[in-house]
């Protein structure tokens, strides 16, 4: 006469026979990473959770969820000493090869006065035009908006140079046209160079985030790339600039 099974017994039978990740067909797992990944709209530095199972599934899904990169956002915290040591040595370590066109990014960081923290939120959204286009279009706004035609040309630059710096979203404005950036759009317009990839970082601040008062680390960064993808180094740059501004703040709190 067989005894009765236990009910932690069947219960351990239960876990013995369900299906591990790697226990299924490589087909569906890939399904599962693509669905978890995509799912996705803002991660970290740190590559997604499910990456970090084990040895094995990280291998297998790294690429698929650097694959899906583009398609999200890069969120750099920077609010205290730790995480600015974690965003550089991410920087420092990463493989540019796994970033072969950095995605949207926002920088948060917050600034210590004597009459408060001021925390800052900027999002850097990745677009990519043609300054023939930009120019085409500007010049279609001025014309809209009844600028004269004495006018026209250096509103058209004017407004030209501020959206392809990605200054337009922001309430913020250069001050002159530099004469490289008007030799770049000269050239533009020569036939053999109109339709250069332009990749234009535009800048807009977080809900609820306090207006940038000179965002220059930004701005330098923009002005040196000129059109170019930004690379990690880029994003070092920029980060190395925040934390002066943030180291600053605190000694003259």
């Amino acid at each position: 006469m067989s005894s009765p099974t236990s009910a932690t017994s069947q219960a351990s039978t239960a876990r013995v026979n369900q299906p591990t990740l790697l226990g299924i067909p490589a087909e569906l797992r890939n399904k599962i990473y693509d669905n978890v990944f995509s799912s996705e709209t803002k991660h970290g530095l740190a590559p997604h959770a499910l990456t970090r199972v084990n040895r094995c599934i990280r291998r297998e899904s790294l690429a698929m969820y650097y694959a899906s990169v583009p398609f999200t956002t890069l969120v750099i915290p920077l609010h205290s000493p730790t995480q600015f040591a974690h965003a550089k040595e991410w920087l420092a370590e990463v493989d540019t090869n796994l970033y072969p066109v950095l995605p949207d990014i926002e920088f948060l960081w917050t600034e210590n006065r004597t009459y408060g923290n001021r925390n800052f939120g900027l999002r850097c959204a990745r677009r990519v035009t043609t300054l023939s286009e930009v120019l085409n279009r500007q010049i279609q706004l001025c014309v809209e908006t009844g600028v004269q035609s004495s006018d026209i040309i250096d509103k058209v630059m004017q407004r030209t140079y501020d959206y392809c710096l990605g200054y337009s979203e922001l309430d913020f404005r250069a001050t002159l046209v530099p004469l490289d950036f008007k030799r770049v759009v000269r050239g533009a317009l020569a036939e053999e160079s109109r339709d250069r990839t332009w990749i234009v970082r535009h800048l807009s601040l977080l809900p609820g985030r306090r207006r940038i008062p000179y965002p220059v680390m930004f701005m330098d960064t923009a002005i040196r790339k000129m059109g170019y993808e930004w690379e990690l180094h880029d994003l070092r740059y920029i980060v190395e600039s925040v934390e002066d501004v943030v180291v600053k703040s605190q000694r003259h709190r």
